[in-house]
């Protein structure tokens, strides 16, 4: 297994050792990716696996987005670049994939996956819809910086419109 799935599974099982604090406050497990050149978090509960990127087929005639058709687990997914879908340079073969726990047919492609941080509610802010950034759901003000939550279930939705 490679450093980063051992790091990961690391960092997730520690949420389950530690005592419980029933003074603590609730909180939501997010994905450490960088998208482009940004630092992201993605909410781990809209994912059902991070996986390697499989070979990827184009598809003719896609949308910009849609990287091609890639089987994963013995099944056929859409591949989606993130970086494309939120509206910044898509690298040119990204190495993860983020499994859509809501849509199995979709994966998202990412660069890099960082690591996981169970983050308090309190520290999650709702984005100003008029901020201009698309696909950010919150702003986690977490270890002294401010880092954009993407928001899985519309970027999902809109895959979904453009299939339909």
């Amino acid at each position: 297994m490679s450093d980063l799935l051992t790091t990961l599974r690391a960092e997730f099982d520690a949420t389950f050792a530690a005592e419980y604090d029933h003074e603590h406050e609730l909180r939501e497990g997010l994905l450490v990716l960088t998208v482009g050149e940004r630092t992201m978090y993605a909410p781990a509960s809209r994912l059902s696996a991070v996986v390697r990127c499989p070979p990827v087929t184009r598809v003719p005639g896609s949308p910009e987005a849609l990287l091609g058709v890639g089987a994963v687990r013995g099944r056929l997914r859409a591949v989606y670049g993130l970086s494309s879908l939120l509206g910044q340079q898509q690298p040119p073969r990204p190495p993860w994939l983020l499994l859509c726990a809501a849509h199995p047919a979709l994966a998202l492609a990412v660069g890099v996956v960082a690591g996981y941080r169970s983050v308090p509610l309190s520290q999650l802010h709702p984005l100003d819809a008029d901020a201009g950034l698309t696909g950010i759901r919150d702003i986690a003000h977490h270890d002294g910086t401010a880092v954009p939550v993407i928001d899985l279930e519309r970027i999902e939705a809109k895959i979904v419109a453009w299939r339909d």
